[in-house]
């Protein structure tokens, strides 16, 4: 059961929705809002490679594209 109280509350829950009806400029809103932080994550973890990084951090934002429609809202975006 997703907790609407969090979806109301959670901006990035918000973006999630609207990039589950298609809306790309949502797609583009959450990754300026993490994808320096999901990719300073990344170049840590795998050893300071910042190109391969910077691919998986692509891979990332794919699949939440199209992984969106599915998000039940158990947990932070």
């Amino acid at each position: 059961m997703i907790d609407i109280r969090y979806l109301r509350t959670d901006p990035d829950a918000a973006l999630v929705r609207a990039m589950a009806r298609g809306d790309e400029r949502a797609l583009r809103r959450l990754y300026a809002r993490h994808g320096r932080g999901v990719l300073a994550y990344l170049v840590l973890r795998l050893g300071d490679d910042r190109v391969l990084a910077e691919e998986v951090l692509q891979d990332v934002m794919l699949a939440a594209w199209h992984a969106a429609s599915s998000f039940r809202g158990d947990s932070k975006v």
